[in-house]
């Protein structure tokens, strides 16, 4: 499972994300976000690309409550270890 990490993308869509790195999270099995979407049409915009976990940060508004989680646990395991 690939696993893109985000955070304070402070942007209000999608596209405004460079497309580098929109194309790196293309390819992921799961994106996180780790708070600050600052706006929901970024959220949107992510979940067309692939499922999202998200917490809310301090800059997200209440908007964006119903679609992210106050504590969210993301266990990783090295390759092979299982």
């Amino acid at each position: 499972m690939r696993i893109a990490v985000l955070a304070d993308t402070h942007v209000s869509r999608l596209q405004s994300i460079p497309p580098e790195i929109v194309d790196a999270i293309s390819t992921v099995d799961l994106i996180f976000h780790a708070g600050d979407f600052t706006d929901l049409q970024t959220l949107v915009g992510l979940t067309g690309l692939e499922e999202v976990r998200a917490v809310q940060g301090n800059m997200d508004s209440m908007q964006l409550r119903p679609y992210s989680r106050s504590k969210t646990r993301l266990m990783c395991r090295k390759r092979g270890s299982e």
